[in-house]
C-alpha cells in the first residue's frame, strides 16, 4: 500500500510543482508560434558549429521554465527544424539557468556554490549540444526555406486579435501533443519515488561518501525536480555539510532532466547516441562535483542533518488503505506555495478548454481587413523615423529586462514581509499543535514540515527588503527550527509522549521569534 500511496503523493506533488513554469512554458511557445514564425525561429538558432549552441544555451538561460515546461518549447523549435545540437543546449540550459535558479541561487546558496552551479550548467549544456550536433547528420536549411507566406499569414497580424491568437495557441498547446509526455514525466517521477524508502538519500549523502552523487544519480534522474524546489535542496544540503557532489548531481539530473526529455531525444538520435550524451553529462557534473568537495570552504554551522530530500522518496508513516483526498493533497503540497496550488487550477482549466479548441477545430484568427489595414499602413509609414524596427540587440535586453523584472517580483511575492509570514506560521502552529495533542500524527508532520519552510524565509524576506539578520534574529530562528525538527524527529520514531513533550515550548519559542523580529523591525524604521 505504501508504494501505491506514494506514487500518488509525489505523482501530484510534481504536478502542483510544475504548474506554473507548465504554464509559462506553454505561453512561450505560442509566443514563439505566433509572434516569432518559424522562419525567424530557424534564423535566431542560425550559427556555425559552437556558436549556435552558444546562443541556444544563452536563449535557454531567458525563459523561466523547469524541465517538463521546456517540452512545448522543443516541440516548437523541432517544428521549425533547428538543429538537434542546439535545442539540446537549449532544452538543458532552460531549467538549470533560468531567472528562477538564477534570483534564487543569489539568495541562499554562497557566492562560490552558485559559481560553482552557473559553470556545471554552462558546460554540459554546450558540451551536450555540441556532441549531438557532431552526431547529427542533418544539413540545416536555409530559414527562407521555410518561410511559407500562407502559414505564416499569423505573424503579420497585430493589435487584439494577435492577443487573441496568442491566447488559443496557448490553450491549444496545453492540450496538444506535449501534454502526453508531460503527464507521463510526472507518472515516472511518482514511480520511481515510490521504491525509494523513507528518509534513506539523507543517510547517504554525507560528505565522505563518495557514492553519494552516484546513489543521488539514480534516485532523481527520472524524477521531476523544480527549478526552486533544486536550489533549495542544494542550500540544505550545503548548510549541513552534505556532499557537494550530490547537492551538484542533484541539480544536473534532477533539475535539468526528466524521463520525457530523456525519451524525447532518445527518438531522435537513438538509444545509443543519447546514452552517450547522457554518461557525458553526467561525467562532467561528477569531475566537478568532486572538485567542489575538496576545494569549496564550508559554512560554519552546528546542523548535521536535513529533511530537504524527504520529497524524494516515500512519506514517513505507514498506511493500510488509501487516506483521504486531502490527506494525499496536504503530503503533496506540503513545500510548495498556494501559488502552486492556483496555477495548477489554471492548468487544468486550460487544458480543457484548449481540448475543445482542438477538437472543434477552433485555429487562429486571420481577418482579411486586418491584413489589408496592416499592408496599407506599413506602406504609408514605411519611411518613418518612428517606424524603424528595433535591433535584435534591443530586443533581447529589453526581453531580458522585463524577464528578470518580472522574476524578482515573483520572488518578492513568494518571501512576504516578516510580519506576514508569522501570521502565517501563526495559523500552521495553531493546527501544528492541535493535531499533535489529538494523536494525529500525519498531520502534524506535514504542518510542522510547513511551520519549518515559513521559518526558512524570514532571513531572505529580510535581505529582499534592504535589512540584514543580526545574531539574536539567527539565534531565535536556529533554536526554534532545531527544536521543529526534534519534534519531527519524535514523530518519525512513533515516540508520543517525547513528541508531546517537546512541543510545549514550540508556542513560546514562536513568540519569542516574533518578538524578536518585529521589535527589530520597529527599531530599524524608528
Amino acid at each position: 500500500m505504501i508504494l501505491l500511496v506514494t506514487f500518488l503523493i509525489r505523482t501530484l506533488q510534481a504536478a502542483v510543482d510544475a504548474a506554473p513554469t507548465l504554464l509559462a512554458g506553454c505561453f512561450c511557445a505560442a509566443f514563439l508560434h505566433v509572434v516569432v514564425g518559424r522562419s525567424r525561429l530557424h534564423a535566431a538558432f542560425s550559427g556555425s558549429g559552437w556558436q549556435g549552441v552558444v546562443k541556444a544555451t544563452i536563449y535557454g538561460s531567458l525563459v523561466p521554465v523547469c524541465s517538463l515546461g521546456v517540452i512545448p518549447l522543443l516541440f516548437e523549435m523541432r517544428s521549425a527544424r533547428v538543429n538537434m545540437g542546439r535545442i539540446m543546449a537549449f532544452g538543458v540550459s532552460a531549467p538549470l539557468l533560468n531567472p528562477i535558479t538564477v534570483c534564487y541561487g543569489l539568495t541562499v546558496l554562497t557566492v562560490p556554490m552558485f559559481l560553482t552551479v552557473v559553470g556545471c550548467a554552462l558546460l554540459i549544456s554546450i558540451s551536450a549540444g555540441l556532441l549531438i550536433e557532431r552526431f547529427s547528420s542533418e544539413s540545416e536549411p536555409d530559414s527562407s526555406a521555410l518561410a511559407n507566406p500562407e502559414d505564416e499569414r499569423h505573424v503579420h497580424v497585430y493589435g487584439l486579435v494577435r492577443m487573441l491568437n496568442l491566447m488559443i495557441m496557448t490553450l491549444r498547446m496545453l492540450a496538444g501533443p506535449a501534454l502526453a509526455w508531460v503527464i507521463l514525466g510526472m507518472v515516472i517521477s511518482g514511480a520511481t519515488a515510490a521504491v525509494i524508502p523513507a528518509d534513506s538519500l539523507g543517510h547517504e549523502m554525507v560528505h565522505t561518501n563518495l557514492w553519494a552523487p552516484f546513489l543521488m544519480m539514480a534516485a532523481v534522474t527520472t524524477q521531476f525536480v523544480s527549478p526552486a524546489t533544486g536550489i533549495m535542496q542544494m542550500a540544505a544540503m550545503e548548510k549541513v555539510h552534505w556532499s557537494l557532489a550530490a547537492a551538484l548531481m542533484l541539480q544536473t539530473a534532477g533539475v535539468g532532466l526528466t524521463a520525457s526529455n530523456l525519451i524525447i531525444f532518445s527518438r531522435v538520435l537513438g538509444l545509443k547516441k543519447m546514452l552517450v550524451v547522457l554518461g557525458m553529462i553526467c561525467s562532467l557534473t561528477l569531475a566537478i562535483g568532486f572538485a567542489a568537495n575538496e576545494t569549496l570552504p564550508r559554512i560554519p554551522t552546528d546542523d548535521d542533518e536535513t529533511h530537504a530530500l524527504d520529497n524524494l522518496s516515500q512519506p514517513f508513516g505507514s498506511f493500510s488503505t488509501i487516506p483521504p483526498f486531502q490527506q494525499i493533497w496536504a503530503s503533496a503540497t506540503t513545500y510548495s506555495s498556494e501559488a502552486n496550488a492556483w496555477a495548477l487550477d489554471i492548468l487544468l482549466i486550460g487544458v480543457v478548454v484548449g481540448g475543445v479548441l482542438r477538437w472543434r477545430r477552433i485555429g487562429l484568427f486571420l481577418p482579411e481587413a486586418v491584413l489589408q489595414a496592416k499592408e496599407e499602413a506599413a506602406e504609408k509609414t514605411r519611411n518613418n523615423s518612428f517606424n524603424r524596427p528595433l535591433s535584435p540587440g534591443v530586443l533581447k535586453g529589453l526581453g531580458l529586462a522585463a524577464t528578470t523584472a518580472g522574476l524578482l517580483l515573483v520572488v518578492y511575492i513568494y518571501y512576504p514581509p516578516a510580519e506576514e509570514v508569522f501570521d502565517e506560521m501563526g495559523a500552521i502552529r495553531a493546527e501544528a499543535l492541535t493535531a499533535i495533542n489529538q494523536g494525529q500524527w500525519d498531520i502534524a508532520e506535514t504542518r510542522l514540515s510547513a511551520w519549518n519552510q515559513q521559518l526558512s524565509k524570514l532571513k531572505i524576506s529580510e535581505m529582499l527588503r534592504g535589512r540584514f539578520t543580526t545574531e539574536a534574529r539567527e539565534e531565535a530562528v536556529r533554536k526554534l527550527g532545531l527544536r521543529l525538527n526534534e519534534v519531527q524527529e519524535a514523530i518519525r520514531k512513533n515516540a508520543a509522549e517525547e513528541a508531546k513533550q517537546l512541543s510545549r515550548d514550540l508556542f513560546s519559542m514562536n513568540s519569542e521569534c516574533r518578538r524578536i523580529f518585529l521589535n527589530q523591525d520597529a527599531k530599524t524604521a524608528l
